[in-house]
């Protein structure tokens, strides 16, 4: 149920593991160890979300590879909506709408070999960036521009340039608002694939393969392709 992007030792990753209490609890994923291993879900149009969006994601970050590493991302970087770890080693949402880019970001570093639950909304508005269910930032941010590229996970539509390290599990994506309440109280539990609003729920459940299944039923982006690695899987911490 996790997507890893990037360099790690498996001896590290069995560690590393072991925490925190509150991560997600199925476990396998996409083991990477160069840049270049990404996930890829072609472009649909569920996914062109500009004034409603929710993401959220489990993230465990490895030492960094390269400057700002993209965990999330749609088209080209900070085109229509990013996640990434920014100059400053914090967790960043940017979002670009018709003028500059609106950014996002953490208070803190990002918190290496454990996992952190994250979540951004956007209502047309305000840009909000939730951490383990507790809102750590809000910026004032109008709708987000159309951009019809794919969405890449773990990576960007560079093969190189914004390589993430680490792990990605849990990956949902919404054409609503999600509530504080309703993030922090599902964040670690599977919800049901049909729940309205959800448009793309990547579970990483399949061991190991080269796609990793949308599990909202028809009417939403297909499976992700998994470039230049294999998905695996390992013991559960759900």
């Amino acid at each position: 149920m996790r997507v890893i992007a990037a360099s790690g030792l498996t001896t590290r990753l069995r560690a590393s593991l072991r925490s925190p209490a509150a991560a997600p609890t199925k476990f396998s994923g996409l083991w990477s160890r160069s840049s270049g291993e990404r996930g890829q879900i072609t472009a649909h149009t569920s996914l062109n979300l500009t004034s409603a969006l929710t993401i959220e994601f489990w993230a465990f970050p490895f030492d960094d590879i390269v400057a700002f590493p993209v965990l999330v991302n749609k088209g080209a970087v900070n085109t229509a909506y990013t996640v990434l770890i920014n100059a400053s080693d914090q967790m960043q949402v940017t979002i670009k709408p018709a003028g500059a880019q609106v950014d996002c970001a953490d208070t803190v570093a990002v918190t290496r070999n454990a996992w952190t639950h994250w979540a951004a909304t956007l209502d047309g508005t305000d840009l909000r960036l939730y951490k383990n269910g507790t809102q750590v930032n809000v910026v004032a941010c109008a709708a987000a521009s159309t951009n019809a590229g794919d969405l890449w996970v773990g990576g960007s539509d560079s093969a190189t340039a914004n390589a993430y390290a680490g792990l990605i599990d849990e990956l949902r994506i919404w054409n609503v608002v999600r509530s504080q309440a309703e993030i922090d109280a599902n964040k670690a539990v599977d919800i049901a694939p049909a729940t309205a609003g959800l448009v793309a729920y990547y579970k990483f459940s399949e061991g190991r393969a080269r796609t990793a299944a949308n599990s909202v039923p028809s009417g939403g982006p297909g499976s992700m392709s998994l470039q230049n690695s294999d998905q695996w899987s390992i013991a559960t911490p759900f």
